[in-house]
């Protein structure tokens, strides 16, 4: 009779409750609070309660309550509302009880239909297990890094700082907005002809910087960027500026975007000083950000300098040249002024940086012999096949303004040659030289960004990504190998000596029961849909990898 009355019992919950779980009308009190039919999901889903699918298809989540023997089901419906389904779910109050009261029947677009039924529930540390669908809990992992960081845009909103000092030096100017390819240089230098001739000025040397906004990683890779003009015009807020500082900034790096002495007379000695003054002062924006490393969030050991042109031009300069490879030009003559070392001028800050990747676009530097073993760099070198501005070869620059071009410009070597001269010297380096284009192909008729450049933009952030790895990462091509069915470990266990790796196992379809420095051991649900176990590693600055062994 006993039996007869608790089975009664259950079935008359049973009803109850599943009538309490109609879609549209959910609604239910669990430990005396109410649970309405729609909620904000933002609350919900940083609930670090919250329990999510295994499965990346269901959207259906597990709210459990303070007692546990009562727990609350939420469905996000895929309409993109704001708002989330409560479907409550009440088990029997015998806590004892091994089986708790429901079946998931049916899951789709639309609707979720919930049918109670006696069957076996059971937790294992953050792990929940409802009829072979798996629930791990929903809260930041030991790894916090975003997985795609350094290769996508994984911050939406980032910071800008404009118009940092980093220092002050004489000279004409450092900021001469100019867009494309429009602007004949010629013209312009006749323009500022009377400019040119009048005493140099004491000038502010201001970088513009930007940081990912709401970032808990607190040293990133430091990205410099240096505009071209010819040494003559150009700002650090132009186009390509404007859209590639907040891409990489996004991404998860620290960007700086520099402005810098500018100006010329016609003559190869000028030409020559105002390339070496450019040099001095990116390196005094390096210095600067260096010092303040703490400040703007910058990994010292991982400075990356580029630019267009003559941005291009003085990145090659800033990491190759030393003070025994200093131009003639730059130093003391009859009627001329040294302009010190490379180091000298700027900011008194002390040099204390190296240089680890360079980005050039369409640049070119004096002399190849620059790129030596001493200064060891990876390389990206793009340029177009039809640049008669900057030479992809070895040729005098600026053969658009005519015969005078060969008077007061000296040749220079292009990309083609930096490109043979870093493969003979072991250098990683790519080339991607653009068939029948100009100088700055990232600009279409009418000077807006084009399709060009959104694909150099891309090649620069692969190139970037793995430069962002430790050194130890090349050693851990390493594969997760089974000792028996239930005991997993690595086969490179070099991994565990690196105090800056942080390191995480997960698997699919089952949970871990022991964990002991590079082995686990699983306990797998005999009726998951497949099987996997997962490590991911992630370094000090947010780089991460992911290694997979399929189970089944």
């Amino acid at each position: 009779m006993t039996n007869i009355i608790y089975h009664l019992a259950i079935i008359i919950l049973s009803m109850t409750t599943l009538a309490a779980c109609s879609y549209h009308k959910p609604k239910a009190v669990f430990d005396d609070m109410e649970i309405t039919q729609t909620a904000n999901s933002d609350s919900y889903l940083k609930n670090d309660n919250i329990f999510r699918p295994t499965d990346d298809k269901i959207n259906m989540y597990i709210i459990p309550t303070q007692k546990n023997d009562t727990v609350a089901f939420f469905f996000i419906p895929k309409n993109n509302k704001k708002e989330i389904e409560l479907i409550p779910v009440v088990y029997p109050t015998n806590q004892k009880s091994k089986y708790k009261i429901y079946e998931i029947t049916q899951i789709n677009n639309d609707s979720l239909i919930v049918k109670f039924a006696v069957r076996k529930f059971f937790k294992y540390k953050d792990y929940y297990n409802v009829n072979g669908l798996v629930f791990i809990r929903n809260t930041k992992s030991q790894i916090k890094y975003e997985k795609n960081r350094y290769k996508e845009e994984v911050f939406p909103v980032y910071k800008l700082t404009a118009d940092i000092e980093y220092g002050e030096a004489k000279g004409m100017w450092t900021s001469y907005p100019s867009e494309g390819n429009t602007d004949n240089y010629s013209e312009i230098i006749k323009t500022h002809f009377i400019k040119l001739l009048k005493p140099q000025k004491q000038q502010k040397l201001l970088l513009d910087l930007y940081q990912p906004l709401n970032d808990y990683v607190k040293k990133r890779p430091l990205i410099v960027l240096i505009h071209g003009g010819g040494f003559f015009v150009g700002d650090k807020e132009n186009s390509f500026m404007n859209d590639i500082c907040p891409h990489f900034a996004k991404c998860g790096y620290t960007v700086a975007s520099i402005n810098y002495r500018l100006g010329f007379t016609p003559s190869q000695t000028s030409i020559d000083r105002a390339g070496y003054k450019a040099l001095q002062d990116a390196r005094a924006a390096i210095r600067f950000l260096v010092n303040n490393a703490d400040e703007y969030g910058i990994d010292t050991s991982r400075i990356y300098v580029g630019g267009t042109s003559a941005g291009a031009i003085t990145s090659l300069n800033v990491a190759f040249m030393d003070n025994d490879e200093i131009p003639d030009k730059a130093k003391e003559g009859l009627i001329r002024q040294s302009l010190g070392n490379i180091d000298d001028s700027g900011n008194k800050i002390p040099h204390n940086f190296s240089i680890k990747a360079v980005i050039n676009l369409w640049g070119a530097i004096n002399d190849s012999t620059l790129i030596d073993d001493y200064n060891r760099v990876s390389l990206l070198s793009v340029h177009g096949s039809a640049d008669s501005v900057v030479p992809i070869g070895y040729d005098t620059p600026f053969q658009d303004i005519g015969a005078i071009a060969e008077v007061v410009m000296p040749k220079m070597c292009g990309s083609r040659i930096i490109s043979r001269r870093a493969k003979a010297l072991g250098m990683p380096e790519k080339l991607i030289e653009i068939p029948n284009a100009g100088h700055s192909p990232i600009y279409d008729e009418e000077n807006h960004l084009n399709d060009t450049y959104y694909f150099i933009k891309q090649e620069i952030t692969d190139f970037l990504y793995p430069q962002n790895f430790p050194t130890s990462f090349e050693n851990y091509m390493y594969k997760i190998f089974a000792i028996n069915d239930n005991t997993y470990q690595l086969e490179n266990t070099s991994i565990s000596a690196d105090p800056n790796i942080i390191k995480q196992w997960n698997v699919i379809g089952g949970y871990i029961t022991s964990e002991n420095e590079d082995k686990i051991k699983v306990l797998w649900f005999s009726n998951a849909p497949h099987q996997s176990v997962e490590l991911t590693t992630a370094s000090d600055i947010g780089a991460t990898k992911t290694y997979t062994k399929r189970i089944r």
